[in-house]
């Protein structure tokens, strides 16, 4: 088999292009190509994994494991850029005809992968934005009515039913800000919870009743509410 000096690679424009296929599947790109030395670019990225673990251990700060984060992406951008150098070098192709055929049919496959993977973390970050919203909402409306209903108990008895109430929640971007005030006539619950989008545009996550104090018009709504959760008002 030729390697570099196949006539195709003679004309003095080598033809290596950035490959999203190695980018996306460097394990992958190597492993066919029997690239091999395309898994010595993955030792930086072996740092950001020893710092956690040390981390975890208590032996290293919080703060050295976060700066080696972006380690992890050195092995996945080297063979981006290089991989298809690497894989010419073994010599695997008879022709730098068939090498690039099989160069762009990775290549088109990495970006199909990439635009697939953005699509989905979208759609989870989406997913997980109305869970979110919907669960803070009946958070606030069912805190509000039990209070509504025992406004003597005070904002400390409020707190203590949203908390219960939260402790249910399988996801949360983080903690949420709370507003709890008793009046003479309402309860009011108020959350706001920011999310890891609002730099471009991504409205923090928000939920405010106010429930009338022993309103039978709430009443008999916040029961409804509570038979569909399986819970009660006390």
């Amino acid at each position: 088999m030729s390697s570099s000096a196949s006539p195709f690679y003679n004309d003095g424009q080598k033809l290596f292009k950035w490959n999203w296929g190695a980018f996306l599947d460097p394990l992958g790109f190597g492993y066919a190509h029997r690239a091999y030395k395309t898994f010595l670019l993955a030792i930086p990225s072996i740092i950001p994994c020893v710092l956690g673990g040390l981390w975890a251990a208590g032996i290293v700060p919080a703060l050295g494991a976060l700066a080696s984060m972006p380690l992890l992406l050195v092995w996945s951008i080297a063979c981006g850029a290089v991989g298809e150098r690497m894989a010419w070098t073994v010599g695997l192709y008879e022709d730098g005809v068939a090498f690039r055929a099989t160069m762009d049919s990775w290549n088109r496959a990495g970006r199909l992968r990439f635009v697939l993977t953005i699509l989905i973390l979208l759609l989870v970050f989406l997913c997980s934005y109305l869970y979110q919203g919907c669960f803070l909402t009946q958070a606030a409306y069912v805190a509000a009515f039990r209070g509504s209903r025992y406004p003597e108990r005070g904002e400390a008895y409020v707190e203590s039913q949203l908390e219960e109430l939260l402790e249910g929640e399988a996801l949360r971007f983080e903690a949420e800000e709370r507003t709890i005030r008793i009046g003479l006539a309402d309860v009011r619950v108020s959350l706001r919870r920011n999310t890891p989008l609002q730099s471009i545009g991504i409205r923090p996550l928000t939920a405010s009743w106010d429930i009338p104090v022993r309103d039978p018009v709430s009443y008999i709504r916040g029961l409804r509410k509570l038979s569909e959760t399986g819970e009660t008002d006390e």
